[in-house]
């Protein structure tokens, strides 16, 4: 792990790149009960400090945005979370480094918190379970869910990335836990936007089934090489063939 972690730092360093956090993220590790683990993760993130990228989680938050710069009235980065980036650099701290890793993640281990994002989950699963019952009515709409999203050519494909995993949940009916849809939300934004993305087995083959799909359909906008956690060796190979660029080119863990 420290070997790892070692090379992952030396390879964004080598590219200007940044790590890609979200606050689920600082969520995951607020509910970590293992405090040896949660002590190394925090210092590796220390170490990374400041080459992180917030990215917005909310799909549609994020299209929304790329719409905007499409019309010619947007600029920035539309998969930014910028407001999660200022609590990040104002929150209340006891010492002089903004980028605290572990004060900031003390305002994650909120019970509030904690209930907030659940009732968020079982929100969308409420949802999900609605569009599955529709599809199961609906013979047309049936159908369309099982059809790869088209549309026309844009430098991310964020939109139809998203399309293409929400017919998945309402196509396959898994049953989604918490952590699913944790992995979901990191799996859709980072995928368009990231060089290399890490994640989960399932979400890993899920993401690397989407681009398939995708490019199947003719869709050429470039979108993350994909790994999975046992896969870490050819993560970082990957990372490290990416070549330096001035702008930096997000790694996602």
């Amino acid at each position: 792990m420290i070997t790892a972690g070692n090379s992952l730092i030396q390879s964004l360093a080598d590219r200007s790149g940044t790590l890609a956090l979200s606050w689920i993220h600082f969520l995951e590790l607020s509910q970590l009960s293992d405090q040896s683990q949660l002590i190394q993760i925090v210092t590796f993130l220390q170490r990374m400090a400041p080459n992180f990228f917030f990215f917005e989680v909310i799909p549609k938050n994020v299209i929304e945005r790329e719409n905007s710069i499409l019309r010619g009235d947007g600029i920035g980065a539309p998969h930014a979370d910028d407001k999660f980036l200022k609590a990040f650099l104002l929150h209340k701290r006891q010492s002089v480094n903004p980028f605290s890793v572990g004060e900031f993640l003390r305002d994650f281990q909120q019970e509030k918190v904690l209930k907030m994002c659940q009732s968020f989950m079982a929100e969308l699963n409420e949802v999900i379970q609605s569009a599955r019952q529709m599809a199961k009515q609906n013979s047309t709409l049936g159908a369309r869910i099982k059809k790869v999203p088209l549309g026309p050519a844009i430098p991310h494909a964020t939109r139809y990335i998203n399309i293409e995993a929400g017919r998945y949940l309402v196509r396959d009916k898994i049953k989604m836990s918490s952590q699913d849809w944790r992995d979901y939300f990191h799996m859709i934004v980072p995928l368009a936007y990231c060089d290399v993305l890490l994640l989960d087995r399932r979400w890993a083959s899920k993401a690397q089934e989407i681009i398939r799909r995708l490019r199947q359909a003719g869709h050429k906008a470039q979108m993350a090489q994909v790994f999975w956690k046992r896969e870490l060796e050819g993560f970082l190979t990957a990372l490290e063939a990416v070549p330096a660029k001035n702008d930096a080119n997000l790694a996602f863990q």
